[in-house]
């Protein structure tokens, strides 16, 4: 009865092994896209935005992760492509480590200042007064 117990619980803990690995087995291209993630991260990091933009991008099209959108949204920011920022930092919005919320806030609230102030200078205030809206209720510590 020990011997039949012992082989079972083997089967069992082989069993979940092969399928653990299974779940972390990534294609060809998933690989790649992690390879181009780390070298945007490494590049973004030497504050090199303008090169690591492409890399996150490449990274993005192929696995579409919290983490390749919190890296596109601040490099965008970083460049001062606000438009194409805020999309990204707003996604993340509540998905990040605290330890890194601080730096997508910023960047996020920076990005709906520009983006409010080009609006108003178009005179768009439909399109600013969502913007402004987001805005005081973040400076104000308000949550949405």
């Amino acid at each position: 009865m020990i011997r039949l117990r012992t082989f079972a619980t083997t089967v069992c803990i082989l069993t979940m092994a092969g399928l653990s690995s299974q779940a972390r087995a990534q294609s060809p291209e998933e690989t790649a896209a992690l390879a181009l993630f780390e070298q945007g991260k490494k590049a973004f990091k030497a504050n090199q935005f303008e090169e690591a933009l492409p890399l996150f991008e490449k990274a993005q099209a192929v696995v579409d992760n919290v983490h390749t959108q919190y890296y596109l949204g601040r490099a965008y920011a970083a460049v001062n492509q606000c438009a194409r920022a805020l999309p990204f930092l707003a996604k993340v919005d509540g998905q990040l480590p605290e330890s890194v919320e601080g730096f997508r806030s910023a960047d996020e609230l920076r990005c709906l200042q520009q983006a409010a102030k080009k609006s108003l200078a178009k005179d768009d205030c439909r399109e600013a007064m969502p913007m402004l809206k987001k805005l005081s209720g973040r400076l104000e510590g308000e949550e949405e």
